[in-house]
């Protein structure tokens, strides 16, 4: 800037306001060139005239303009000059406007120019294949077994006497994966750290679902970095990084705007129309539509997801959330949870098994051939020898998806109950109430009228916790399949995880038609279909005195 405001008051000029700074943007990757780049905003006022004919662009060195490969970076400054702006280059010895004129008169100019071009791009090239040299020596020691330091390790690990050790941040870590264990949300754990002012890793005190999201994915905190595993010390067990990714692999499928009341079922509650099959979404009233009063309890409700998206789902009603809810725990989990119970478990889990030993001996085997291949690189950098380890190391990541695809798999069905006091400590949220009942010869729980309302009241109670919610919302998508919902019939199905409907709920009746708003509604209004086709609604005769509604 000093350097341009002394060139203009040298030669006469007035130094615009208008300054291009593309910050951390590769000019050897065109990045100033790119949507955001700040050299492209400039071609782009010259090309449509707000910046005219005769005006000068001052930069230090042509390198500032551009780096690409000289042909690109030629065509790139001419392009400036036929649009009749003249370019300075504030740090050459005579500082002359170069623009057509010049250009025609001394062809020496542009063969500077030329040269310019060509150094700027050998020198970030020249740049780009040491540092590229430089990672690839350092991935090649630590995949030797070698520990070196590196810029990307997380911020809970310390580089000290030759070895990475914890850090006051790996606690930070530990509570992140005892949490999840424990039934609590991404959500609810950033907003937990947030409130106590708990400084995030990189920067800042913001944390989010999808930071903690990101640490929970990373397999450093098992050891294993950079595909080299022990390469620092684990935080967790193997074990327990495997129950996480099967939560957060279940949660995938449970996305969704978080409501003031968490949706138990959702992720595994879908329409019941077989040609529609979307999830089913939860809306809710709050409101006295009369009064204008807040209910005491939300009026809450289960509809078809894609319903007003000019959708042909003939899955076109509502269901109660709450009677969902109240007869999915009492009547089906309370009465008869030995449903739940699949006689397929053990064929299923020798099928993971072999599969698990298959992947892993071929992940072993490759393992060692990279181990060979990185040995052979330090004494004999052939280029055969780098695109056999590349090929190789594609070859492993994706193995490793494929075995943490299979071990989730397997975690789902060891998480599932397998028998009836495995299902006893899963009967809903009655938890004060669980251990009153006796269970019978076939595994049913015995129940008397009055201990089955204690039952009802004790679901009720429980279902006001939203810690109890959240904690059920992450156990469900383990225990069964998927609950379809058919709002025309008005019941909801439950099938287990090996597709197999177990529960046929009671048949509701629409409370919706049975309120005093749908009979007053009925008085009001009448339908008429068009000659057209079109239907529209109409006041009755009595009524005809109001607007009249299309």
């Amino acid at each position: 800037m000093a350097a341009s405001k002394q060139w203009c008051k040298e030669n006469g000029y007035t130094l615009s306001e208008q300054s291009f700074f593309d910050s951390g943007k590769s000019g050897f990757k065109g990045e100033n060139l790119q949507a955001k780049g700040e050299l492209k905003r400039f071609l782009s006022l010259v090309e449509s005239g707000r910046i005219l004919p005769g005006s000068v662009l001052l930069v230090e060195n042509f390198d500032r303009i551009s780096r690409l490969p000289p042909v690109q970076s030629i065509g790139l400054f001419l392009q400036i000059i036929n649009a009749g702006v003249g370019v300075v280059f504030t740090l050459s010895y005579d500082k002359r406007i170069i623009n057509t004129d010049l250009l025609n008169k001394d062809q020496f100019i542009l063969q500077m120019v030329i040269a310019e071009c060509i150094r700027a791009y050998s020198e970030s090239n020249r740049k780009s294949v040491l540092i590229k040299a430089s990672k690839q020596a350092k991935k090649q020691k630590m995949q030797a077994g070698e520990i070196v330091p590196h810029n990307n390790i997380p911020k809970y690990f310390t580089f000290t006497n030759g070895k990475y050790v914890h850090n006051a941040n790996t606690e930070i870590v530990k509570e992140l994966v005892k949490c999840i264990l424990s039934g609590k949300s991404l959500y609810a754990m950033a907003d937990s750290l947030n409130q106590r002012g708990v400084k995030t890793f990189r920067s800042g005190y913001q944390w989010s679902g999808n930071s903690i999201r990101q640490i929970l994915r990373n397999r450093v905190l098992v050891g294993e970095y950079l595909g080299v595993k022990n390469y620092v010390l684990p935080i967790i067990t193997v074990d327990a990084f495997n129950r996480v990714q099967n939560i957060l692999n279940q949660n995938k499928f449970n996305r969704g705007k978080k409501g003031e009341i968490s949706n138990i079922f959702r992720g595994i509650c879908f329409c019941a129309d077989p040609e529609c099959g979307h999830t089913m979404s939860v809306a809710a009233q709050y409101k006295d539509y009369k009064t204008g009063e807040d209910y005491k309890t939300p009026y809450r409700y289960l509809r078809c997801s894609v319903l007003g998206k000019h959708s042909e789902c003939k899955n076109r009603g509502t269901f109660r959330l709450d009677d969902l809810e109240q007869e999915f725990f009492v009547n089906f989990l309370f009465k008869n949870p030995t449903k739940l119970l699949n006689e397929n478990d053990n064929k299923e889990m020798q099928e993971l098994d072999k599969a698990i030993t298959t992947a892993q001996a071929r992940l072993n085997k490759i393992n060692s051939e990279i181990q060979k291949i990185v040995s052979l690189l330090a004494d004999v950098p052939l280029p055969e020898l780098k695109t056999k380890l590349t090929a190789l190391n594609k070859e492993r990541d994706t193995l490793k998806t494929e075995l943490d695809n299979l071990n989730s798999k397997k975690l789902n069905i060891q998480d599932s109950p397998h028998t009836v006091d495995h299902l006893k400590k899963l009967l809903g949220p009655g938890s004060n109430y669980k251990s009153k009942f006796k269970i019978g010869k076939d595994g049913i729980p015995l129940f008397e009228r009055d201990e089955l309302d204690t039952a009802i009241e004790a679901v009720i109670k429980s279902l006001k916790d939203e810690y109890v919610r959240e904690g059920i919302r992450v156990m469900l998508p383990s225990l069964i399949g998927k609950i379809t919902v058919d709002t025309v019939e008005g019941r909801f199905y439950v099938y287990n995880r090996m597709g197999k409907m177990i529960f046929k709920s009671f048949q509701y009746e629409s409370k919706r038609n049975n309120s005093a708003k749908w009979d007053e509604s009925l008085k009001r209004y009448t339908k008429r279909r068009l000659k057209s086709g079109r239907i529209i609604t109409l006041k009755r005769k009595e009524y005809a005195g109001e607007t009249v509604r299309d």
